[in-house]
């Protein structure tokens, strides 16, 4: 009773001086050194801003942690989930969980043993499978199965000697996931190149830059390909059209690998939940006049 009470008074007392003293909501892309998705003009709900708390633990992470949480909170984001999270502030949010998971173990089991350290782990990767990689997986996924048609007009388009540029405005306005990355690439190309420039390829375009940054390979390999079109200037109906085959190809040998594998990651599910029940029954069913005649 007395930690109820306890712990009852300090969430009083920090909401309250939260109210007065509110954090801005681009307090983590600040700390993440991202100017661009700076907004001070929101300011984080409270369960937001005590994650600020767990803030000093999240330089401690490993760098391949964070990679990982950066490209699903890409994609997750990019399927309308966890706007406004920065990688960092998803990073504390699950060492918020383990803190509490561990408390309520510590608690409960009467002290740290095996239940309260396994409890502290599970629960922080439970929230990261099935919150932000399991929606980030279905975006990408349904992204990955549009790609190639939106390539394949798009090589139509420039057959019909429609410039590459004005190909690719046209059909970001269709309503598929991939004409909808696209708008968001010449949203980001606004004041500025869309390809790579071809005298300086250093000076990468906005269509590279979105490609690297989303971590697909379908996508990468795309904007490359389109860098190089623009580049040479000259044969683009004919590079297009490969580029069109390359990805559907690609698409296709990608389905049947998929198609492969379930029959394999099914094997285990169906022993378990299939042919062990039905042994069970079997042997129930047989053993029952025995252990009824007496033999047993």
């Amino acid at each position: 009773m007395e930690i109820f009470i306890s712990s009852l008074v300090a969430v009083t007392i920090a909401l309250t001086a939260y109210r007065l003293a509110p954090i801005e909501g681009g307090y983590w892309a600040d700390k993440a050194g991202d100017k661009d998705k700076v907004d001070d003009s929101v300011k984080l709900p409270f369960y937001r801003g005590v994650l600020a708390g767990f803030a000093p633990l999240v330089k401690y992470t490993p760098l391949g942690w964070m990679r990982s949480i950066t490209r699903a909170l890409y994609w997750a984001q990019f399927g309308g989930k966890w706007h406004g999270w920065a990688a960092s502030e998803i990073m504390s949010l699950y060492a918020a969980l383990g803190v509490v998971a561990f408390i309520f173990g510590f608690l409960f089991y009467d002290g740290v043993g095996w239940e309260t350290l396994g409890a502290t782990i599970l629960v922080p990767y439970a929230a990261h499978r099935i919150l932000l990689v399991s929606p980030a997986r279905s975006t990408e996924k349904q992204l990955r199965s549009e790609l190639a048609e939106f390539v394949s007009m798009l090589a139509a388009e420039v057959g019909a000697d429609v410039a590459l540029p004005e190909a690719i405005s046209r059909l970001s306005q269709s309503p598929s996931l991939v004409a909808v990355w696209f708008r968001r690439v010449l949203s980001r190309a606004t004041g500025r190149n869309l390809f790579t420039d071809r005298d300086n390829p250093e000076a990468k375009g906005a269509l590279y830059e979105e490609a690297v940054e989303s971590t697909n390979a379908g996508l990468i390999g795309l904007a490359i390909n389109l860098d190089n079109i623009v580049k040479r200037g000259v044969g683009a109906q004919q590079l297009m059209e490969q580029t069109a085959r390359s990805v559907s190809a690609e698409y296709i040998g990608e389905a049947q690998l998929r198609a492969e594998k379930v029959g394999g990651d099914m094997l285990i599910p169906m022993m378990i939940f299939f042919f062990l029940p039905y042994i069970i029954v079997l042997i129930l069913i047989l053993a029952t006049p025995l252990i009824r005649g007496g033999l047993f």
